[in-house]
């Protein structure tokens, strides 16, 4: 399994800097469909936090984690 945070950072439309994350894990065999669907949550979250306007301009990153990690931030130990 790869278990993994995709996060973006931008500036909100009040100029805020906002993060938004959200782990995940799946087979490496599919990790490039897992990371379309949680890029699809971040970025509605994201939304959400931008006074329901789309994030246009940002930077993201994908962080690897362990299993150990991934459990203790999803509590799923």
């Amino acid at each position: 399994m790869r278990y993994y945070i995709y996060q973006i950072q931008f500036n909100d439309f009040a100029g805020k800097t906002c993060l938004v994350s959200a782990p995940n894990s799946c087979d490496p065999l599919l990790f490039d469909d897992n990371l379309i669907e949680t890029k699809a949550i971040v970025f509605e979250q994201a939304k959400a936090i931008n006074n329901d306007q789309d994030v246009t301009v940002f930077t993201d990153s994908i962080i690897d984690i362990p299993q150990i990690e991934y459990a203790e931030i999803t509590n799923l130990e």
